[in-house]
């Protein structure tokens, strides 16, 4: 089962973009944009969410090498999946919104609520975390974005809630 997380970050550059670049070059990623009028900058790069190895290399040097750069650092992340991972989601949804060619689930897991994207003909879902499980209410979408000192707890999380979606422990 293949699932990448696509991370995508910004802040105001407390550093220099030059090393964040070269930083984030190493984890595979790129610094999209920096505006040095603001000195915001925009950055993505992929993880590996259910390969211990990339995910655990990539969370540390993230927070080594490109958040302590950046001030009032906020990430958020879409996980890509193949679309043989759709059935295993359905039964655990608790919502369903249809339109044309879209459709979106809202499911919950152990550890976070998602909204799950596919499109018609389309051979990717993509898994965006929604809120922490516990504290979600129906229409909450305040975690869409967060501090990126939350980034490894995430990544771990959404690890387990996939590795026991697919060993049907959910």
């Amino acid at each position: 089962m293949e699932a990448t997380a696509v991370v995508e970050f910004s802040g105001r550059c407390g550093g220099n973009p030059v090393v964040i670049s070269r930083n984030l070059r190493a984890m595979g990623g790129r610094l999209v944009s920096y505006d040095p009028g603001t000195g915001v900058v925009l950055g993505t790069f992929r993880v590996g969410v259910l390969d211990p190895q990339d995910r655990e290399r990539k969370k540390s040097l993230f927070v080594s090498s490109v958040a302590r750069d950046v001030d009032d650092c906020r990430f958020w992340v879409k996980v890509i999946l193949s679309a043989e991972l759709a059935p295993l989601f359905r039964g655990k949804s608790v919502a369903k919104i249809s339109s044309g060619a879209f459709e979106v689930l809202v499911v919950k897991l152990e550890n976070y609520v998602y909204s799950l994207w596919s499109r018609r003909g389309a051979g990717t879902l993509r898994l965006i975390p929604v809120s922490r499980a516990p504290s979600w209410r129906p229409g909450d979408l305040a975690g869409l974005v967060r501090p990126c000192a939350e980034l490894p707890e995430l990544l771990d999380s959404v690890c387990k809630d996939l590795a026991e979606l697919r060993s049907g422990s959910t």
